[in-house]
C-alpha cells in the first residue's frame, strides 16, 4: 500500500494509461452493446478524465529535452490542458448526479476538448523520437478526429454522435481506437523506457 502513496512519476502515468484504456474499452464495447449501468458508466467517466489528465500533463516532464528554449512556457499548457480535462469530468460528473433538473445546471464542457486536440497534434510534432512511430500516427489520427468532431459541436451546434444515423456511427470506431491506444499506449510505452 506504502507504493501507492511515494509512486514516481513514470508508475502514476502508466497506471493512468491503463485506466485511460479501460475506461475506453468500456465505452466502446458499452456502445455496441446498448447497456447502461449508471454507478459503473461514472466510473469509467472519472477513470477517462483523470487518466487523460495525467497523461497530458506528463507530456511536460517526458518532452522536456524536445521543447526548445523559446517554447520554454509551452509546457505549462499541458498543466493548463490536463487541469481543464479532469475539471471539465468533475463538471461533467456533477451535473450528472443534479436530479432534480440536470438541463437547468448543464455547462458546455465541449470548448475544452477544442485544446485538448491542439495540444495532442502538437505532441505528434514534438514526440518524435520519444513516442513510437505507430502510437504517434494513432495520436494524431484521433487528436484530429477529436477536434473536427469539437469544433463541428462548439461553432455549429452540430453533434455527429447523435445527427449521424446510427448505421453509419461506427465510423468513429477507427479514430476513437486510434485516441485510445495513440494517447494511452503511447504514453505507457514511452514512460516504460524512460527512467
Amino acid at each position: 500500500m506504502r507504493g501507492v502513496f511515494v509512486a514516481t512519476e513514470r508508475d502514476d502515468v502508466r497506471n493512468s494509461a491503463l485506466a485511460f484504456i479501460a475506461a475506453n474499452i468500456y465505452f466502446i464495447v458499452q456502445g455496441f452493446a446498448g447497456f447502461e449501468i449508471t454507478p459503473l458508466d461514472r466510473v469509467a467517466d472519472f477513470m477517462w478524465g483523470l487518466g487523460l489528465s495525467a497523461i497530458i500533463m506528463s507530456y511536460a516532464t517526458l518532452l522536456e529535452n524536445k521543447i526548445s528554449n523559446y517554447g520554454e512556457h509551452f509546457k505549462y499548457l499541458y498543466y493548463m490542458a490536463g487541469i481543464l480535462v479532469i475539471g471539465s469530468t468533475l463538471l461533467d460528473l456533477g451535473q450528472a448526479m443534479v436530479q432534480s433538473d440536470p438541463e437547468a445546471y448543464a455547462i458546455n464542457t465541449q470548448p475544452i476538448f477544442l485544446i485538448v486536440g491542439w495540444m495532442i497534434i502538437t505532441t505528434y510534432y514534438l514526440s518524435d523520437g520519444v513516442i513510437g512511430n505507430t502510437y504517434r500516427y494513432l495520436m494524431l489520427l484521433g487528436g484530429a478526429f477529436g477536434l473536427i468532431v469539437a469544433s463541428l459541436q462548439v461553432f455549429f451546434g452540430y453533434d455527429p454522435f447523435t445527427e449521424i444515423p446510427e448505421a453509419f456511427q461506427f465510423v468513429f470506431l477507427v479514430p476513437w481506437i486510434g485516441f485510445t491506444f495513440g494517447v494511452g499506449l503511447g504514453a505507457y510505452t514511452a514512460w516504460g523506457s524512460k527512467e
